[in-house]
């Protein structure tokens, strides 16, 4: 079984229950581009080749038709 852990006023800072799914998923995956990049940044050293859009572009998973009809 999965015990959920139960919310807290940071999880919820800044959601929006009337935004699109979409919307929302962005939100999420700029916040967590975010805190990876401020994370590494605190490293120190040589850190700088990546940022938030090399990230966010990294795990990109749209994908347009013309790219699905050419695989049939």
């Amino acid at each position: 079984a999965v015990i959920w852990r139960p919310l807290t006023q940071r999880d919820l800072e800044g959601y929006d229950p009337e935004s699109t799914l979409k919307n929302r998923a962005a939100r999420v995956t700029e916040k967590i581009c975010r805190d990876f990049c401020d994370w590494l940044r605190s490293l120190g050293g040589a850190h700088d080749t990546i940022d938030e859009e090399i990230l966010k572009d990294m795990f990109e998973t749209d994908f347009s038709a013309e790219a699905c009809r050419t695989l049939k």
